[in-house]
């Protein structure tokens, strides 16, 4: 198959408006991407995520869910903080 080459930033105009490619890039970018880190670089990356997804919802309010999160899969650490 002979695919015809695309500048970076037409594909990137490409993947804005065009819905089915951007799920399929996306889908194909995320799995080639895990499927080639080890074990620990997988854990830096969830870490790395988790970690600004949950300041951002801090700073956006979202003090709650975080609080309600951490209760649940993280006791000890609440227990460390004085929670109840």
């Amino acid at each position: 198959m002979n695919q015809q080459k695309v500048h970076p930033v037409d594909f990137a105009d490409l993947l804005y408006k065009d819905e089915k490619l951007k799920q399929d890039f996306v889908n194909s970018y995320i799995t080639e991407y895990v499927d080639s880190l080890d074990l620990d670089g997988l854990k830096k990356e969830l870490k790395d995520f988790l970690y600004k997804e949950k300041l951002g919802e801090i700073t956006t309010g979202n003090t709650d869910s975080i609080v309600e999160e951490a209760m649940y899969y993280t006791p000890e650490l609440c227990e460390k903080y004085g929670l109840i």
